[in-house]
């Protein structure tokens, strides 16, 4: 039997940048040449092409090879868009507006805004043809709310 292959691309997206101090970072990626050992910026293209790959890894390692996420080109070059080194497309709102704390209800509807506003962006920029892929991910500044909350 082969393996299942899934084609996968991400793309990068920031907030508008603020000083909100009920978020994380002041909306942008992190590209400094920072030192910290989890997770050390710079947050640029290279940075996620390296999570894509160790995606791949995972999903071959566990799954004894029957699943096989395709993260680049034969020509080593990652899916994660925009393909520029320091790029992202930058969402029409703050962070505070697509994470908001006031119900699950509108937290859910944001959070399909952010995706709606990510994929208008990427596919406006003319760089990516979605027909290539079977999966996307978005990848966004900041701390995400990758939890659930209690309300």
């Amino acid at each position: 039997m082969s393996p299942d292959t899934l084609r996968v691309m991400a793309i990068r997206v920031q907030f508008q940048r603020d000083a909100d101090r009920n978020t994380t970072g002041d909306g942008w990626f992190d590209l400094s040449d920072g030192d910290s050992m989890i997770n050390p910026p710079p947050h640029n293209q290279r940075y996620f092409s390296n999570q894509l790959r160790a995606l791949r890894d995972y999903y071959q390692k566990v799954s004894n090879g029957k699943l096989i996420l395709q993260v680049e080109t034969n020509d080593g070059v990652g899916h994660v868009y925009p393909l520029e080194s320091d790029s992202a497309w930058t969402l029409p709102r703050p962070m505070s507006y697509y994470g908001p704390n006031d119900n699950e209800e509108l937290l859910d509807q944001r959070l399909a805004e952010l995706f709606r506003d990510a994929f208008v962006l990427a596919d406006a920029s003319g760089e990516i043809d979605f027909s290539k892929f079977d999966c996307f991910i978005i990848f966004h500044a900041g701390v995400g709310w990758e939890f659930t909350q209690e309300f």
